[in-house]
């Protein structure tokens, strides 16, 4: 990379000793120009162009973007902003133009250029607060809706035959259905298995009573061939749904194939608000009877036979409680009050892995929606300092909420995308810990027995995406001048996320230098990472089947001495 200054209004500057500081004339095969046009007088963009311009080889480009018109910047500059015509002087002094697209062709091809591609990126802007309000909706609803989404699909196979029907097709093409096949999905759910149709508007439940005797009678023919939903409930041989893209009033859920394995309720108990002796003995007094293991290898068995009235301490992670899978379990007062907070045990891994030293300062990178910074002050004893960023405004709300139930006093909460945080910032100065769990596919999560989400398919596209600004998101926590440690975790079983993004950031010949994975990680878990990588075995992975845990990945940094 070669830098230096040049005013593009001017003629290129010239180093006769070294050609090579500046660019020459006929020299470049792109040009970038991302809000810089609009930044010179108006009177002196042809120059700027030309200048521009004789620096390219034939057939190079110049690719730029910039304000247009009526943009909503320029609509909000007051009357002491305005200079000329689509002119205007911001608060700093520097100026802003907002172009025409016809204006902008005309000066590029006045300039030489032949136009390959432009268009004028037009998009809505939603009153914030309506928005957050939305979202709101949306998560209050989404229990219900995905619920109603997984069970109806349960249910495919018998729909689908009742759709081959001369009455089965007459209700796809009712004028309320409108053939959307995966409405009718729902309405047959609600009616022949669900509470009936109730939820239904006029409209759509007309469409079904209109066939209601038909429809009963073809779901009966199927139960007399043992293909009815009788048979659908009874069966203990279905553990897999194939389950395509579902729309339903408007939302659109992705339901890919998935194993419904057994997963317990794991509790961690939250020391920022009793200690574990005390938490214990009140369970004790509750009625619960808690069981201690003397050896991990049993834990898989003990603990997918717990019984309802049982609480297993957890041999791997501290204070941690694995109790046997209820639905309502969200509701008893502990967990309502956050004295236990409910946390998969594969979750509670970077945070116990990190284990900062008492009063020590750590970045937590992608903290939202709280559970890992929460953990983190629980360890700490709510001495130090957690710095705790997210880029999603609602979650960092939901975040602030959480941590201030949870009686989390050291962690300071902002907005913002971290890999545009300074990290050689003063006030980060005595950050030497930090957890990165950055955005990642969500493949290893698996929901409660009453859900189905997540999804093992690759779309190998998106998992690219991921696996760069993963890479860069951990390369960009290492450069915090003072740190001693770091924890990279996913809750994905892709390779691409985990074992090679780690191999890209240890290429990295700075990282390299200074940083190595961390030897004998949590010694008593079997299950590493893969084995085709050298440092795989200083890996750690989880998965439903081998550890009764939600798909993880984590890998431990450590400066080296």
């Amino acid at each position: 990379m070669q830098a230096f200054r040049w005013d593009i209004t001017e003629e290129i500057p010239t180093d006769p000793e070294n050609p090579s500081n500046f660019p020459q004339k006929g020299q470049l095969d792109y040009v970038i120009c991302v809000y810089i046009l609009s930044a010179i007088h108006p009177g002196k963009i042809k120059i700027a162009l030309k200048n521009l311009t004789d620096l390219l080889k034939p057939g190079g480009m110049i690719l730029m973007k910039d304000y247009g018109r009526y943009d909503l910047t320029q609509l909000r500059f007051k009357k002491d902003r305005f200079i000329e015509d689509n002119l205007y002087c911001r608060g700093d002094g520097t100026l802003v133009y907002f172009f025409d697209l016809d204006e902008l062709n005309g000066l590029m091809e006045e300039a030489g250029l032949k136009k390959l591609r432009a268009h004028v990126d037009k998009r809505l802007i939603v009153n914030r607060e309506t928005k957050v309000k939305m979202y709101r909706r949306w998560i209050q609803n989404k229990k219900t809706l995905l619920r109603l989404t997984c069970e109806t699909l349960k249910y495919r196979p018998v729909f689908d035959e009742i759709l081959k029907d001369q009455d089965g097709l007459a209700l796809l093409s009712d004028p309320a259905v409108k053939h959307n096949v995966n409405l009718a999905y729902v309405l047959l759910y609600e009616y022949l298995v669900g509470p009936g149709l109730n939820r239904a508007s006029p409209k759509l439940k007309g469409a079904v009573m209109k066939r209601a005797k038909q429809l009963k009678d073809l779901e009966r023919q199927l139960s007399e061939e043992n293909r009815g939903i009788d048979s659908v409930k009874n069966s203990e041989e279905q553990d897999t749904v194939q389950a395509p893209i579902l729309h339903v009033f408007d939302f659109t859920i992705v339901i890919p194939v998935i194993e419904n394995p057994y997963i317990p309720r794991y509790a961690r108990i939250n020391t920022l608000k009793w200690t574990n002796e005390e938490a214990l003995k009140s369970l004790e007094g509750e009625k619960w009877t808690v069981v201690r293991m003397d050896s991990e290898s049993k834990f898989a068995t003990r603990a997918g036979n717990l019984k309802t009235d049982e609480v297993l301490i957890d041999p791997d992670v501290e204070n941690l409680l694995v109790f046997k899978t209820s639905s309502n379990f969200h509701e008893y007062w502990m967990v309502k009050e956050k004295y236990l907070i409910l946390q998969d045990k594969a979750s509670c891994l970077p945070a116990f892995l990190l284990n900062p030293p008492l009063g020590s300062q750590v970045f937590d990178c992608c903290a939202a929606p709280g559970m890992k910074t929460s953990h983190l002050a629980a360890i700490l004893g709510n001495q130090g300092k957690i710095w705790a960023m997210d880029r999603s405004e609602e979650r960092v709300e939901t975040m602030r909420q959480l941590l201030e139930e949870s009686k989390v006093e050291i962690a300071t909460v902002f907005h913002g995308d971290f890999l545009k945080a300074e990290v050689e910032d003063k006030k980060f100065s005595k950050v030497k810990y930090a957890i990165v769990d950055p955005p990642c596919s969500g493949s290893g999560i698996v929901k409660r027995k009453d859900e189905l989400t997540g999804g093992k398919e690759k779309n190998q596209a998106r998992l690219e995406k991921l696996k760069n600004l993963q890479a860069m998101i951990l390369k960009h926590a290492l450069k915090f001048p003072k740190l001693k440690k770091a924890v990279y975790s996913t809750c994905s079983i892709h390779e691409e996320e985990n074992e090679q993004v780690v191999e890209e950031v240890l290429s990295d010949p700075y990282i390299a230098e200074q940083f190595q994975l961390a030897e004998d990680v949590l010694p008593n878990w079997k299950y590493r990472g893969l084995e085709n990588y050298e440092f795989g075995q200083k890996c750690l992975r989880a998965s439903p089947k081998n550890t009764l845990t939600n798909g993880f990945f984590v890998a431990v940094f450590e400066r080296k001495t």
